[in-house]
């Protein structure tokens, strides 16, 4: 891959890409998701849905999927996160120097040098969703939880709050699981420590039947599932992980 030698030195500034996003004609940032992973993502977002609506993407990260609303024609995207924002991981000297290196959140690097190089409009706000007050930034047509809601301590709390942020339409994706013997219960099951991928962030896996049900009891009319997850096919199947995206209709 060729590229100009000032764009190459912003995107190697970055020292830690989550996503691999498109930031001009042949250049992509190196994520640690990949195009291929991203794409295919992507085919479960319906974009077609946020064209000429305002989007709010709660845990934006580098801004892969705000950058996708805005190039689907959304009216406004608000790119919200602060717990990756606010993470170092590990930019140096290079990453320092660079004008879009923010000290307070260093995390948010690469979602700056991204909207630069795709000369974005996209705004970006840095607070907890779950402690501001959504009249700081207004109420969405659509929202994005993408990833995020197996980190929160309080699941249903949280989709309560993205509930108030939500005009018509929320779209969630998480981490799910389902047990044999069990598809037609409700349940979720919890991570006391690193249980799940090493990481002491990750709180729950829910099933389909339980995602479902929080989001209807978080107050949205109705919950569905964008593809309905198919069991293995090995007749001595126990546990099923997946990752799954749901249309939360206000």
């Amino acid at each position: 891959m060729t590229v100009s030698t000032p764009m190459h030195q912003l995107i190697t500034s970055v020292n830690h890409w989550w996503h691999s996003i498109p930031v001009a004609p042949g250049v992509i940032t190196p994520g640690h998701k990949t195009p291929e992973i991203l794409a295919k993502e992507l085919q479960n977002v319906p974009l077609h849905l946020v064209q000429g609506k305002t989007v709010l993407d709660i845990g934006a990260w580098d801004g892969f999927f705000s950058f996708a609303a805005e190039a689907a024609g959304a009216s406004r995207v608000v790119s919200l996160d602060h717990y990756v924002w606010g993470k170092d991981f590990g930019t140096g000297d290079e990453g320092r120097a660079s004008p879009y290196w923010e000290a307070e959140w260093p995390g948010k690097i690469g979602y700056n040098v991204a909207r630069a190089l795709r000369g974005s409009r996209i705004e970006s706000v840095t607070a907890d969703f779950m402690a501001m007050d959504p009249a700081s930034i207004g109420t969405f047509d659509v929202v994005f939880f993408f990833g995020v809601l197996y980190h929160m301590r309080h699941p249903l709390l949280s989709l309560e709050r993205v509930f108030e942020f939500t005009r018509e339409l929320a779209v969630i994706e998480t981490e799910a699981m389902e047990i044999r013997g069990s598809e037609h219960s409700a349940y979720c099951e919890f991570f006391e420590r690193r249980e799940l991928g090493n990481d002491d962030s990750n709180w729950w896996s829910p099933n389909v039947r339980a995602l479902c049900g929080m989001i209807r009891a978080a107050g949205f009319s109705r919950a569905e599932p964008v593809i309905t997850p198919s069991l293995p096919t090995d007749p001595n199947w126990r546990e099923h992980r997946y990752r799954i995206h749901v249309l939360a209709w206000k």
